[in-house]
C-alpha cells in the first residue's frame, strides 16, 4: 500500500507543479472600475465643476496574472506587498515542491530525516492556501461595491488546484514514506 501512496504522491506533486505554472502565468483576476460622471453631480465641489449636462460612463478594466501583479506592484513602488506575494505565492511553493521531490528521491538515505524537517519547515511558510482564500474574500467584497468589480479568471482556479493537490500529495507522501530515524541510525 505504501508504494501506491508514493507513486500517487509523485504523480500528484507533478500535476500540482503543472497547475502551479499555469496558475501563475494565466490571468488570475480582472478588476473593473466603472462609474457614471452624472452620479458625481450630487458630490459637493465636483457637481458644480461639471454642471448638470454630464452623462458619460467611465469604465476601466485591468487583468493580471500573479507575475504581472507583482511587476505592477514593483512599478508602483509597493515593494513590501510585491515581496510578500512573490515569496508566498511564487518562491515558497516552488521550493517546497522541489524539495519534496528530492525528499522522495532520497527517502532511504540517512540525511532524509533532516531533509524532511526542512520540507516541514518550508510547509509552515506555504501560505499559498491563505493567498487563495484572501483573493476569494477580496472578490466577494467587490461584489457589493458599485464602482469596483472583480472577476476571478482561470489562473485562480489553476492555482487553487495546485494548492489542493499539493496538500493531498504531501499527505499521501507522509503516509506512504518511512524516513529513517537519525537516533536509531547513529
Amino acid at each position: 500500500m505504501s508504494h501506491i501512496n508514493q507513486v500517487a504522491a509523485v504523480l500528484l506533486f507533478s500535476l500540482s507543479l503543472v497547475l502551479y505554472v499555469i496558475g501563475i502565468t494565466t490571468p488570475f483576476m480582472t478588476f473593473t472600475v466603472s462609474f457614471n460622471l452624472s452620479e458625481m453631480i450630487d458630490i459637493p465641489f465636483l457637481g458644480s465643476m461639471f454642471g448638470n449636462s454630464i452623462e458619460q460612463k467611465t469604465t476601466k478594466s485591468l487583468t493580471y496574472t500573479i507575475l504581472e501583479a507583482v511587476r505592477e506592484l514593483v512599478k508602483n513602488k509597493q515593494y513590501f506587498v510585491a515581496f510578500l506575494i512573490s515569496f508566498f505565492a511564487v518562491f515558497v511553493p516552488v521550493v517546497k515542491t522541489l524539495l519534496s521531490f528530492l525528499l522522495f528521491a532520497f527517502r532511504k538515505r540517512k540525511f532524509a530525516t533532516a531533509f524532511s524537517k526542512v520540507v516541514s519547515f518550508m510547509g509552515k511558510f506555504a501560505m499559498a492556501d491563505v493567498f487563495v482564500v484572501g483573493v476569494f474574500i477580496a472578490f466577494l467584497y467587490t461584489q457589493t461595491n458599485q464602482f469596483l468589480k472583480a472577476d476571478i479568471n482561470n489562473g485562480y482556479y489553476f492555482f487553487a488546484g495546485y494548492v489542493l493537490l499539493s496538500i493531498i500529495s504531501t499527505a499521501l507522501f507522509r503516509t506512504g514514506t518511512h524516513v529513517p530515524d537519525t537516533k536509531s541510525a547513529s
